[in-house]
């Protein structure tokens, strides 16, 4: 279920317009910041064409999807690499992630 869900997401990514949601390449987490108990970063990666509503540069957890929160913080403190694919919907300022790719 849980891949389906994933390829809907990238379906979804790749159907839409430019800016619907964004990705970043491959880049270890330069920033992260605590945020109303959720969790703010920035990646080494490049980002693609974000959606209008993320005027900041940082992508966010909510802390509410414990899982992903718990990759992305395992991935910092490892200083490992990964990929991040946004939702092309914002907390705020910040586009949601909706995935990340272990690299």
């Amino acid at each position: 279920m849980r891949g389906l869900r994933k390829l809907g997401l990238a379906l979804c990514c790749l159907a839409a317009s430019p800016g619907w949601c964004s990705d970043a390449t491959t880049g270890a987490v330069t920033l992260i910041a605590p945020d109303g108990g959720n969790v703010s970063f920035t990646t080494a990666g490049s980002r693609s064409a974000a959606p209008a509503c993320a005027t900041d540069p940082l992508w966010i957890v909510n802390s509410s999807n414990g899982v992903l929160l718990a990759a992305v913080m395992s991935m910092y403190f490892a200083g490992r690499s990964f990929e991040v694919h946004g939702t092309g919907t914002c907390q705020g300022t910040r586009e949601v992630v909706a995935w990340i790719v272990a690299t």
